[in-house]
């Protein structure tokens, strides 16, 4: 069962402090985690600021108050007593000093060589409004002062979470209710007053502000069939409403945004290892910091072997590495990052099957086997192959919904005079992927079925003339020994996209007025293969060979030959769609209320090449 584990969780954190600063022996132990994960010494600095961050009402010191250097992603953490020192290249800076429950601070500095003393009074923030919202806005602003709804997790929440799928994480975000499909993906999201078929139809997911998909419903995979969440997350943001309906591929729901780790002075090294009954286990990592004074990486990823949590001979199995690489401007007013992503990971995707129907109650049937039936996947079923118009054709269900391929990214974010900035974004994305999956039954019973009514509803000889045998070592099937005849639909649906977004800003007063443009194109195959086999009715079935006396002729035949019974490939379609939208945006923040306004024109075009059979 799916609950039915044990699980153990395994965590080393290793955060500010250099790997080389540590003695011998933990140095051994953390390389075999983090071969590829360098840290490299900062350089030195050239000016210092220190001072005090304290309560506003009672003087007493912060212990664990934050100052933070947006343009570096850099800061200081205060110490018992509430006292930080910060060592950052000369230069002007904007300095932000945050602490849960306070409301965050924003100091403008012009940094020289030396030490300046700089202390900051905070005042308490009881309803949490001041976290700053980055997603479907063109200025970062806090919760307090942004007209949409938003919810968001930061790292430690979503770590809290354990979760396998989208669906674990997004079901605790307020407004969306989330269902897991099959598994691990494909999950089905739905959000408030808005009635959908599932997946992410009215809530695009996001990967550091571009669309993991632009274009969905090309060949119906889900978004999170090309991404996974793993440590390297900073966040997870959630807007509806306002001008999140402006950017990117659009969305009438809302956003859905993960933002990455990405490197600053602090280093930090993360190791996390799970271990549960039944055959599964994950470890993932992180490695963040500094190469110099100002260039930055960050790279996660994560390794899990899943042989259950079903018993099927399918195991479920895959790696994905992410990571970034960032350049600070020298005048500290922009940044450059390189992002990328690599995934090659299998996952098995569950179907229902028929359950025991007692008057009305529903119970898990029992198998052949004496044993409840919780799964008709099977490992029996992926050695098969057969003829097609395009070649024969070899069944890969064996590795379930596959994903190989990954992303990369550029994001380029310039902070000009008079309050002009400018953020560009690009990706371009190629996955090899098949989406392959054990169908409910035959299409036409779906039900288990004794041996004397499979040979009449399909019109074959019963009696001495038919014999059913285990395929795995030639036994015939016992008198009250059930029949569960399945299909299997394997599907081809390799993914390209280029994508683009550009905006520019320029804050008058309390306005911040945008202009963007967004480009994408997305190019997705759809290939389907469609089989059938005879098994027997229990978990992880075995194949049935059906063999027959043709009565008119006295010849011997096979209904079913390995259990393989028939299959051919049903579609083979190419769908592409190209969209360019133009946006003009308004976000002004009042004294008593904030106000989002805007438009977007866009065009968007399809291209359609199917051949059926």
């Amino acid at each position: 069962m799916w609950y039915n584990r044990i699980i153990s969780n395994v965590g080393l954190v290793f955060s500010k402090y250099n790997l080389l600063d540590m003695n011998r022996s933990y140095y051994i132990r953390l390389l075999v985690f983090l071969t590829i994960a360098p840290v490299f010494q900062l350089l030195a600095q050239n000016g210092t600021i220190s001072g005090t961050i304290r309560d506003a009402n009672t003087g007493e010191g912060l212990i664990g108050a934050q100052v933070y250097v947006p343009a570096l992603s850099t800061g200081a953490v205060a110490d018992l007593d509430g006292n930080y020192t910060l060592e950052l290249p000369v230069g002007s800076y904007t300095l932000q000093v945050l602490f849960v429950g306070y409301k965050t601070i924003e100091q403008e500095v012009n940094l020289t060589a030396g030490t300046q003393n700089l202390s900051f009074d905070l005042e308490e923030d009881i309803l949490g409004l001041d976290a700053v919202v980055i997603t479907a806005t063109f200025a970062e602003r806090s919760l307090f002062n942004s007209p949409q709804s938003v919810s968001r997790l930061d790292a430690a929440a979503l770590g809290n979470l354990t979760a396998n799928s989208q669906a674990d994480i997004l079901r605790t975000v307020p407004g969306i209710h989330a269902e897991g499909g099959g598994g691990e993906v494909a999950s089905n999201v739905f959000v408030r007053g808005l009635p959908s078929g599932g997946q992410y139809q009215f809530t695009p997911l996001q990967v550091d502000g571009l669309p993991v998909l632009s274009a969905f419903g090309l060949n119906s995979s889900a978004h999170d069939v090309y991404f996974r969440n793993d440590i390297g997350i900073q966040n997870l943001e959630f807007v509806r409403g306002g001008v999140s309906t402006l950017f990117g591929a659009g969305s009438v729901a809302g956003i859905i945004n993960y933002t990455s780790v990405t490197g600053s002075i602090n280093p930090e090294n993360k190791v996390v290892m799970e271990w549960a009954s039944g055959g599964r286990a994950r470890t993932e990592f992180l490695s963040a910091g500094p190469i110099n004074e100002r260039t930055f990486y960050a790279i996660s990823g994560f390794y899990r072997y899943d042989a259950g949590p079903l018993e099927s001979g399918l195991r479920t199995e895959g790696v994905q590495i992410r990571g970034n690489l960032k350049r600070v401007a020298e005048d500290g007013n922009g940044t450059f990052k390189i992002s990328g992503q690599y995934i090659d990971d299998n996952v098995q995707f569950y179907l229902p099957y028929p359950l025991q129907n007692n008057n009305g109650e529903y119970s898990r049937p029992v198998g052949n086997d004496g044993q409840e039936v919780f799964t008709m996947l099977t490992g029996a079923a992926t050695e098969f192959s057969f003829d097609t118009p395009n070649g024969v054709f070899e069944t890969p269900i064996e590795n379930g919904v596959a994903t190989k391929g990954g992303y990369l990214m550029l994001d380029l974010q310039r902070s000009f005079g008079n309050d002009w900035s400018l953020s560009a974004k690009a990706k371009y994305a190629n996955y090899d992927h098949h989406f392959n999956l054990f169908l409910d039954g035959d299409g036409t019973h779906n039900v288990p079925e004794t041996q004397a009514d499979y040979l009449t509803d399909r019109n074959l000889p019963g009696g001495d003339s038919a014999t059913f045998v285990y395929v795995d070592n030639g036994e015939e099937l016992a008198d009250g020994d059930l029949l569960f005849e399945n299909r299997v639909l394997d599907r081809q649906r390799p993914m390209r996209e280029t994508v683009a977004e550009i905006n520019l800003s320029k804050e008058i007063g309390r306005h911040n007025i945008t202009v963007g443009t967004f480009n994408s194109y997305t190019l997705a195959e759809d290939n389907n293969w469609i089989w059938n086999y005879l098994g027997d009715f229990s978990n992880a079935p075995r194949m049935v060979g059906l063999s027959y006396v043709d009565p008119s002729t006295g010849e011997a035949l096979n209904y079913s030959t390995g259990g393989f019974i028939r299959g051919a490939q049903t579609s083979n379609r190419q769908h592409a769609m190209r969209k360019s939208a133009f946006y003009l945006a308004d976000q002004y923040v009042g004294d008593n209320f904030s106000l989002d306004i805007g438009g977007r024109f866009e065009t968007a075009r399809g291209y359609i090449t199917r051949d059926t059979g």
